[in-house]
C-alpha cells in the first residue's frame, strides 16, 4: 500500500475499546467474577447483600496514546491497595479519578479523606490505601509515571489528593475528562495520541497549580527512594546478576535502608523476583513471542535455569510457562468458558 494511503487507513483506526460487565455471568457468580478481574489493581469485598443476586458492575475503558481513561459504575464496596498488591502487580502509575455519581471514603498513611462528587482525587500507586464507596459511577484516568513525573514540582506528593472542583484548573480538567469520556470511541489511534499529550500537560498544570503550601515531608522523602529503587530494578530486570549491593550503589542508599523500605513489599529480593516472573508471563502471552524459545524468554527476564524458572513460575501462578503460553490471555475466559472483554487489565500493566 503507497504510504500516502496507508496514513489515511491508519487514520481512520479507532482507539482501542473495551467493555466488561458480569452481566453474562450467573447471578450468584457476578461478584466473584468481578473481585477476580479487578484484582489486577485492587483487592475488593462487600456485604453479603451487596454480592447477592443483584450484583452488577461495569468497566468500559479505552486507550488514548499512552494513559488510559476508564469508566466504572458498580455497588457499594471497600476497596484495598495492599503492600503485597503493590509487590506482586509493580504498578507504577497515577490515577486521577472523578465521581459522576456517589463518593469514597479513604484511609491512608497521611490521614484519611471523604471524596463527592464535582472533586478530583489522586492515587499513587505505588503507594498502599483503602477506602470505601458507595454505589458509584467514576471516570479514571491512568497515566503512567514516566509520561508525568518529569512535568510535576513534587511528583512523590500526591498520593489521595483530593482537588475540589470549584478550584479554576480543577474545574477546566474535571470539564476536559469529561469531554475524553464524550468522544472517546470515535477517537482514532493518532487522534489518541495528539489527546495524550494535550491531557498530561493539563493534568500536570492541574496538580502544580493546586500545591500552595504543600511541603515533601518523610514519607514523601522514603516513597521517591522506592520509586528510584523500582526504576532501577525494572531496567536491569533481565541481568540476572544485578545484585542488592548494585542497587545500594546506583541509588545512594545503604543496604539496612533498602531492606527496611522494602520490608512492606515482601523484601528486595522477593520484589525483583516477582518482578521478573510477571515479566514473563506477559511474554509467554504476547502473540508476538508465540515461537520464541522459553528459556530465551526466561533469560530475558534475569533467569539463567529453565528448570528452575519453570518451579518457579509454576509455584507462583499455578501452572507452567508452558501452559501459560497455550492458554494465551486465559484470564479473559468467564466461568461458563465464553470470552469477555477484561482487556483494560492488560492495559493496565502494559501502559
Amino acid at each position: 500500500m503507497p504510504s500516502d494511503e496507508y496514513t489515511t487507513a491508519h487514520a481512520t483506526v479507532a482507539a482501542p475499546h473495551s467493555v466488561f460487565s458480569v452481566q453474562a455471568v450467573s447471578p450468584r457468580e457476578r461478584f466473584a467474577f468481578w473481585k477476580e478481574s479487578i484484582a489486577c489493581v485492587f483487592d475488593v469485598e462487600a456485604d453479603p447483600d451487596v454480592r447477592g443476586h443483584d450484583f452488577s458492575a461495569e468497566l468500559e475503558a479505552t486507550l488514548l496514546g499512552d494513559m488510559m481513561l476508564a469508566r466504572t459504575t458498580t455497588l457499594g464496596q471497600s476497596w484495598r491497595r495492599s503492600a503485597s498488591t503493590i509487590a506482586r502487580d509493580g504498578m507504577d502509575h497515577y490515577m486521577i479519578q472523578l465521581f459522576v455519581e456517589g463518593g469514597m471514603e479513604t484511609d491512608h498513611r497521611n490521614g484519611s479523606a471523604s471524596v463527592g462528587e464535582r472533586s478530583l482525587v489522586v492515587f499513587d500507586l505505588s503507594q498502599e490505601v483503602a477506602s470505601q464507596t458507595s454505589r458509584f459511577t467514576n471516570l479514571s484516568l491512568i497515566i503512567p509515571r514516566g509520561s508525568l513525573v518529569d512535568a510535576l514540582n513534587m511528583p512523590d506528593d500526591q498520593h489521595m489528593r483530593v482537588l475540589p472542583g470549584r478550584n479554576p484548573l480543577v474545574g477546566m480538567l474535571i470539564d476536559h475528562m469529561m469531554s475524553l469520556e464524550r468522544v472517546r470511541t470515535s477517537v482514532s489511534v493518532p487522534q489518541a495520541r495528539e489527546i495524550s499529550a494535550a491531557t498530561t500537560s493539563l493534568v500536570a498544570a492541574c496538580l502544580n497549580g493546586a500545591m500552595e503550601g504543600r511541603t515533601q515531608g518523610k514519607e514523601g522523602s522514603a516513597a521517591a527512594q522506592i520509586i528510584l529503587v523500582k526504576r532501577l530494578i525494572e531496567r536491569h530486570l533481565g541481568d540476572s546478576a544485578f545484585s542488592v549491593a548494585q542497587i545500594c550503589q546506583m541509588a545512594g542508599i545503604s543496604r539496612t535502608k533498602l531492606y527496611s523500605l522494602f520490608e512492606p513489599l515482601g523484601g528486595v529480593t522477593g520484589y525483583v523476583r516477582e518482578r521478573r516472573l510477571r515479566r514473563a508471563l506477559s511474554a509467554l502471552t504476547e502473540p508476538r513471542n508465540q515461537y520464541r524459545p522459553i528459556y530465551e524468554i526466561a533469560a530475558g527476564c534475569g533467569f539463567t535455569n529453565e528448570s528452575a524458572f519453570s518451579r518457579a513460575f509454576r509455584q507462583r501462578f499455578g501452572f507452567s510457562p508452558r501452559e501459560a503460553r497455550q492458554q494465551g490471555n486465559s484470564a479473559l475466559a468467564t466461568p461458563g468458558g465464553m470470552l469477555d472483554d477484561r482487556r483494560y487489565e492488560h492495559w493496565l500493566h502494559h501502559l
